[in-house]
C-alpha cells in the first residue's frame, strides 16, 4: 500500500501493496495495457522509454503552439479555475475541431485529446452534463473535498456514467490523486488506485494547490517508482504532473511514468496563467529525450 503522510509533507511506501485479483484482471487489464501501449510504447516487460509529453492548453492558439513544440497529448483546461479547472465548452469544441483537422499541422500523426472536468463535487447532484466532442479521448475529475465522504466512489462512477451517456464512444477515464492530500482534503492514494481499477485507463498524480511547490516537494522518486509499478501491475498507465521543471524531470529519470504533464513549464516565467510558448514546449521535450543520458543528481529524491 502507498499512503500520503501529511505530517512531513511526503509520501511513504509501505512494503505491502494491493495486487489485482484474478477476477478483475482480464477485461480491465486488456484495456489498460492497450492504452499503455498507445501512450508509452512500453513492452510487456516495461523497459524504460521516454514518457509522452502532455501539455495543458486553454485555446485553439495554445493547442497549435503546443503541437508545434512537440506535445504528444493535449489536455484542455482553464488554469485560472484551479488544478483541474474546466474550460468553457466552446473552447473545448474549438480545440477538438483543431484535433479533428490536425493533419495539416502534424503530417497525419494523431494527437490524443484529454479534458479536465473540474472537481467531482462540482457535478455531484447535477442533472445535466455537457456532451463532449467526439475528438476527446480522455477525461478526468478531481477528488478534492471528499476525504470524509464515504460513498465518493459511487458518486464518481455515476458522474462518469453521465458523461459517457452523452457520447457514442465512452471516454477513457483517468483517476486523479493529489499529492498535497491535506490541502486537497482528498481520499487517500491507495483507495484511489483501488477505485481506478474499476473502469479507468490510468492514474494522474498532481498537486492541488498551485502555490510554488511541485510534485517532488511531496513525493520522493522511490515512492513514484513504486506507484508506477503498482499502476502497471494493475493495467493502468501513470501520468505525473505538478509544476514540473526540467530539473525535476532529470531527478525523476528512473520513474517509469508513461506521461509527463506540464502547464507552467510551457508558459513564460513559469506563469501557468500565461500563454503556452512553442519554444518552451520544445525545450521541455528535448529534456525528456535527453534525460536517460544524464546522471541523476546527488541526493535527488
Amino acid at each position: 500500500m502507498i499512503r500520503f503522510l501529511s505530517h512531513v509533507g511526503q509520501l511513504q511506501v509501505h512494503s505491502r501493496f494491493v495486487t489485482e485479483t484474478a477476477g478483475r484482471s482480464n477485461q480491465r487489464g486488456r484495456m489498460g495495457k492497450s492504452v499503455m501501449t498507445e501512450l508509452s510504447q512500453r513492452t510487456r516487460d516495461r523497459h524504460p522509454s521516454v514518457p509522452r509529453l502532455l501539455v495543458s492548453v486553454r485555446s485553439r492558439l495554445e493547442a497549435i503552439s503546443a503541437v508545434e513544440g512537440g506535445a504528444e497529448i493535449l489536455d484542455v483546461k482553464e488554469p485560472s479555475h484551479g488544478s483541474l479547472g474546466m474550460a468553457g465548452i466552446h473552447e473545448i469544441e474549438e480545440i477538438a475541431d483543431f484535433i479533428a483537422n490536425q493533419d495539416q499541422f502534424t503530417g497525419g500523426t494523431a494527437v490524443p485529446l484529454s479534458v479536465a472536468l473540474g472537481e467531482l463535487r462540482d457535478w455531484s447532484g447535477s442533472n445535466c452534463v455537457p456532451a463532449l466532442p467526439a475528438a476527446v479521448t480522455f477525461a478526468k475529475l478531481g477528488l478534492s473535498g471528499l476525504a470524509r465522504v464515504r460513498d465518493w466512489q459511487r458518486t464518481w462512477r455515476q458522474v462518469r456514467d453521465d458523461f459517457d451517456r452523452q457520447r457514442i464512444a465512452p471516454l477513457r477515464w483517468v483517476a486523479v490523486a493529489y499529492v498535497d492530500e491535506e490541502s486537497a482534503a482528498s481520499p487517500p492514494l491507495d483507495s484511489i488506485v483501488s477505485a481506478a481499477r474499476n473502469g479507468c485507463a490510468g492514474l494522474l498524480v498532481d498537486t492541488y494547490s498551485k502555490t510554488g511547490k511541485s510534485l517532488i516537494d511531496f513525493a520522493a522518486g522511490p515512492v513514484l517508482k513504486e506507484l508506477a509499478r503498482q499502476c502497471h501491475d494493475s493495467g493502468l498507465f501513470l501520468a505525473i504532473a505538478g509544476s514540473l521543471t526540467m530539473d525535476a524531470v532529470v531527478q525523476l529519470a528512473d520513474v517509469e511514468a508513461d506521461i509527463v504533464a506540464i502547464r507552467s513549464a510551457a508558459c513564460p516565467r513559469a506563469n501557468r496563467c500565461d500563454s503556452v510558448d512553442a519554444s518552451l514546449v520544445a525545450a521541455f521535450r528535448d529534456a525528456l529525450l535527453q534525460r536517460q543520458s544524464k546522471p541523476q543528481a546527488t541526493g535527488a529524491p
